[in-house]
C-alpha cells in the first residue's frame, strides 16, 4: 500500500541519518514499490555518500539500476524462462500444448510473459496460462480441470510459497494429465514442496526444476534452497561492503569481495552485469537423478553457527518483506 511504502522510505531515511548506507530488500513487488522513491531521495544526497539498495529474492525484470544505486543479487526471471524454454524446445516431438501456472503478482506476471513470448515463437506449441493466487488452494482444482480440458501436454509452475505445493498436489491428483512438470528455482525450498512427494517415484520422475550451478558435490548436504542461499550470500557480501561510500565503490566491493567459508561453499556461478544485475548460471535438475538430495532446512544450531560471524553487524542491514 501507499502508506506502507512511505513508512519504509521514512525508515530508510532515519537509518541513513544514523550512518547506514547499505539497505537490503526482498521480493520483486516491494522493490518495485520503493525503487523510484529511493532513487529520487538519493539524488538529493552527495554522490560520495549516496546510499545503495540491494534487492534479493527478487526475480522480476528491470529491477537493477546501477546509476541510481539499485542492485539485484538473485536469479532473474529471464534466465529461468530461457532454460525452461530451451528444454521445451528440445523435446521431440514438441508438446502440442503447454500450460503455465503463475502466481498473480509482479514477479509471476512478468515471468509468465517472458516464457509465453519465447514459446510463442515455436508455432507448433500452443500456450495456455492460469493465474493462481499465492495463498488460495480452493481455486487450484478448478484451474487444473481447465488445464486438463485444454489437453495440455506439459505443465510449468512459476511461483513460490504455498502456491507451488497446492499446484503440484492438484496436478498429482489429475486423472488425465501425465506429462512432465517444470518448476522454477523456488521449488528448492523444502517448505514449498508437497509433504508426500517422496512417496511417489513415478510422480517425481515427471518433475524437473531450475537450480543454480554450484561447484560442490552433487550430494553435499549443505546445499540450500535458493531463498535461504541468496539471502545469506547477499548479507555475506553486503556486510563486508557496508563501510564503502558511493555507488561505484560499493559495487566494486560487492562484486569482488572475499566471501565467508560458508558463502564460498554455496556460491553459484555469477556474472555481474554493467546494469548492476546478477546473471546466475542455471540448469534443470531432476528429483530422481540419484545424486542430488533436495535441500533440507538447516537445524537451529546450524543457523546460529553460520551467522555468528555477522551477528554484531546485522543492524546495518534490513530485509523488508
Amino acid at each position: 500500500s501507499g502508506d506502507h511504502r512511505r513508512s519504509i522510505n521514512e525508515k530508510i531515511k532515519c537509518w541513513y541519518a544514523q550512518g547506514i548506507r547499505t539497505f537490503i530488500i526482498t521480493m520483486s513487488g516491494a522493490t518495485i514499490k520503493i525503487k523510484r522513491d529511493f532513487s529520487e531521495w538519493a539524488d538529493t544526497l552527495p554522490s560520495n555518500d549516496r546510499p545503495v539498495l540491494v534487492a534479493t529474492v527478487a526475480s522480476a525484470p528491470e529491477l537493477a539500476d546501477r546509476k541510481n544505486g539499485v542492485f539485484r543479487h538473485y536469479i532473474r526471471s529471464k534466465d529461468e524462462s530461457d532454460i525452461i524454454a530451451t528444454y521445451i524446445e528440445s523435446l521431440n516431438p514438441s508438446p502440442s500444448s503447454v500450460g503455465i501456472f503463475y502466481v498473480t503478482d509482479a514477479y509471476g506476471r512478468d515471468a509468465k510473459n517472458l516464457l509465453k513470448n519465447r514459446l510463442n515463437l515455436k508455432k507448433e506449441t500452443w500456450v495456455n496460462v492460469y493465474g493462481v493466487k499465492l495463498q488460495s488452494d480452493t481455486e487450484i482444482g478448478n484451474l487444473v480441470n481447465e488445464f486438463d480440458d485444454d489437453n495440455n501436454k506439459l505443465a510449468v509452475i512459476i511461483g513460490y510459497g504455498p502456491m507451488i505445493k497446492h499446484t503440484l498436489n492438484s496436478l498429482k491428483e489429475s486423472e488425465s494429465f501425465e506429462g512432465p512438470i517444470l518448476v522454477v528455482s523456488t521449488f528448492t525450498e523444502e517448505d514449498w514442496r508437497p509433504e508426500k512427494i517422496d512417496d511417489d517415484e513415478s510422480f517425481q520422475k515427471r518433475i524437473r526444476f531450475v537450480g543454480p550451478s554450484i561447484d560442490i558435490d552433487e550430494d553435499n548436504d549443505v546445499w540450500r534452497g535458493v531463498v535461504f542461499q541468496f539471502s545469506y550470500l547477499t548479507l555475506d557480501r553486503a556486510l563486508k561492503c557496508k563501510d564503502e561510500r558511493g555507488v561505484e565503490n560499493f559495487w566494486n566491493c560487492f562484486t569482488n569481495v572475499d566471501l565467508s567459508s560458508t558463502g564460498k561453499h554455496w556460491a553459484p556461478h555469477i556474472e555481474f552485469t554493467e546494469l548492476g544485475d546478477s546473471h546466475i548460471s542455471l540448469r534443470l535438475l531432476e528429483m530422481t537423478d540419484g545424486k542430488r538430495n533436495l535441500p533440507q532446512c538447516p537445524e537451529p544450531h546450524e543457523v546460529t553457527a553460520q551467522c555468528k560471524e555477522t551477528d554484531e553487524a546485522t543492524t546495518e542491514s534490513t530485509f523488508v518483506e
